[in-house]
């Protein structure tokens, strides 16, 4: 009887240090099938970003830098794949010559007036900030008006971003450098954004937001609710 309580203490013994074991093999498990998800989002995101122009194939697969920040920018704006490697754009930018991956998106993006850099360079190489993001992101939809009144930069364009849905949350540790990922996810949130436009009808009222999104205006896709019946 004596070995049998011996046994039973050595076999409980046994099954408490069987449980941490089995608990850190599952956790690793879960951590792995969430990564493997979170992957396979990452890529149906980027491929559905690419399908409608907005997503562009040379971009770094870890941090995204300025310059590739500024290409994805214009291609919401309308400029396409081919036209990404003119180089007939003026040279705004000392650091950005004719031979950068980035020359035509970054001139035709100053063009427009939605980068100043610092007057002469624009460091194209350096990743990119979240905040840095948010503010090229505010201006190529044209709040850059409401971002200054709101207090300007960075505060400003992250409140007025937020305010007016081109984001979906403001994030912490927004110094941070801007991940492919949540760089595809950024833009995948703004592309059904209302752009803020000059108000033709009324002129005196300046800019105001239009019904109008990034994909209506410049890609011609437009997105439909009804109630689809069968004829007859």
């Amino acid at each position: 009887q004596r070995r049998g309580v011996v046994r039973m203490k050595y076999i409980k013994k046994l099954f408490l240090l069987l449980i941490p074991f089995s608990l850190i093999i599952n956790m690793i498990c879960f951590s792995a099938e969430s990564e493997r998800n979170g992957s396979e989002t990452d890529i149906s995101r980027i491929q559905k970003l690419q399908a409608l122009g907005l997503w562009c194939n040379n971009l770094s697969s870890v941090e995204v830098t300025r310059g590739e920040f500024a290409q994805l920018m214009a291609a919401m704006l309308g400029l396409e794949q081919k036209q990404m490697v003119s180089t007939a754009w003026k040279n705004t930018f000392d650091d950005v010559d004719t031979k950068h991956k980035s020359y035509a998106a970054v001139s035709f993006l100053a063009d427009r007036g939605v980068i100043a850099g610092n007057g002469k360079k624009f460091y194209p190489n350096q990743p990119i900030a979240y905040y840095e993001a948010v503010k090229m992101l505010v201006c190529t939809l044209g709040y850059d008006a409401p971002a200054l009144e709101n207090g300007g930069y960075p505060s400003g364009y992250l409140l007025t971003a937020k305010q007016f849905h081109l984001i979906r949350k403001i994030e912490s540790g927004d110094a941070q450098a801007l991940s492919a990922s949540f760089c595809a996810e950024m833009i995948e949130y703004a592309m059904d954004a209302k752009l803020m436009e000059p108000s033709y009808d009324r002129p005196s009222v300046g800019q105001k937001v239009q019904d109008v999104t990034v994909l209506e205006r410049y890609h011609s896709i437009g997105s439909y609710k009804g109630i689809l019946e069968t004829a007859g």
